[in-house]
């Protein structure tokens, strides 16, 4: 029902504001039933009822070390009444007597907890029935990757509460409160350094790209921004000189994705432009000591069907009736692109930006041309088979890029 489905969604914000609360004006939960009511306080955080909740042990992939709490958030919960068990975990960027310090409970069993939290999707064997869940599930465009965990989810009587539906308002359009778009944006931007350069060494082109490592190999981001700061620096006194075209990196979406990627990206050398530039820019030869950016925005990527030229881009009526437009980017705006980062929001109800024919039509004769547009695809957004047809896969942390 949709009050039941609200409940649970404020539910939800409000357990991540009592994870993260620190002091100030926070607000106080009480859960009585299926009732939840908020109100603020000057300070601190109580739960009047107790509860438990329990920490799960990552296993999606050997890479994931994150947590969705940290041994200090344990502390505050703890110190509030909240019975905290935590499965043993050797990957998990916190040890294990981190949490124990703070007064959780080390055990393999959570059937014990009210809430059971992650990070990524968990190993759908050991789901227990009629419990809650919070994670990023990747099921609410129906991802088939993801498809066999919804169908335990529900055959087990679980509820789920994944990250990607917690906003601030219940409202689907409204802000995430729970959100690592710009994380990926920063990792996805330093990997796609990475494999650009990887990209001009197989067409015998030595560039500083190369000298950018993959994003997992840093200790931190300062790390890497140092590094990339060190590329540009190289850009900068003509280490681009071999290449007698401009590099184009075009970004589109507008949310945490994209202005992650184009945080990193503003460390080098680079010149913003304009969707209409490209085509004079495009055909400017070398030497260039800087690279180029360019913002898609949806007016770029689509037009209204039999609308005039000079008839102002509606937003607003593109988002409520996507299937009166047509897609234009791959005329206006891919055939002046080197590398196209994508971090747009895309389900079946909009155009595709890229189609397989659009793909072929661009390297048509040119598939051995270094100076070809689309040299590179970085699909941080990576929805398979979606708003660019031809990404068939995804890839992993120690396998990032495929041809």
């Amino acid at each position: 029902p949709k009050n039941h489905a609200t409940a649970t969604m404020q539910w939800a914000s409000c357990w991540r504001e009592a994870a993260i609360s620190r002091s100030g004006n926070v607000r106080r939960v009480v859960m009585q039933g299926s009732c939840l009511r908020r109100w603020k306080e000057g300070s601190g955080f109580r739960f009047l009822s107790t509860k438990s909740i329990g920490i799960l042990s990552e296993c999606y992939n050997i890479w994931e070390r994150r947590a969705p709490l940290c041994p200090w958030h344990v502390k505050e919960l703890v110190k509030d009444g909240i019975r905290v068990y935590v499965e043993p975990s050797r990957s998990r960027i916190f040890l294990d007597h981190e949490y124990e310090t703070a007064g959780a409970i080390l055990t393999d069993k959570l059937d014990k907890c009210d809430v059971i939290l992650g990070v990524k999707q968990p190993d759908k064997t050991r789901l227990l029935p009629s419990k809650t869940y919070m994670f990023f599930a990747h099921v609410i465009k129906g991802q088939q990757e993801n498809r066999e965990l919804l169908e335990q989810l529900l055959k087990l009587g679980i509820r789920l509460v994944d990250y990607e539906c917690i906003r601030e308002t219940g409202s689907r359009t409204a802000p995430r409160l729970v959100a690592f778009g710009k994380y990926a944006g920063f990792a996805g931007m330093i990997d796609t350094f990475q494999g650009l350069g990887q990209k001009y060494l197989a067409h015998g082109y030595s560039t500083p790209f190369l000298n950018v490592s993959s994003a997992y190999m840093y200790r931190d981001l300062a790390s890497a921004e140092n590094a990339i700061k060190a590329v540009g620096a190289e850009i900068r006194g003509g280490a681009l000189k071999r290449l007698d075209h401009p590099v184009v990196f075009t970004f589109t979406g507008n949310g945490n994705v994209s202005r992650g990627a184009q945080e990193i990206f503003h460390l080098l050398p680079h010149r913003m432009v304009r969707v209409d530039e490209l085509p004079a820019l495009w055909s400017a030869r070398g030497p260039h000591d800087q690279v180029y950016g360019c913002l898609a925005r949806d007016e770029h990527m689509v037009a209204r069907r039999g609308a005039a030229p000079s008839e102002p881009f509606d937003v607003a009526h593109y988002r409520a009736e996507p299937h009166l437009y047509d897609p234009v980017f791959s005329a206006r705006v891919a055939p002046y692109t080197t590398v196209l980062v994508n971090g747009i929001y895309w389900d079946q109800r909009f155009p595709r930006l890229l189609t397989r024919s659009d793909a072929s039509r661009l390297h048509a004769g040119r598939e051995e041309d270094v100076a070809r547009p689309l040299l590179m695809l970085s699909d941080i957004s990576c929805d398979i088979h979606g708003s660019v047809e031809f990404l068939e896969k995804s890839t992993s942390i120690e396998r990032p890029y495929f041809d």
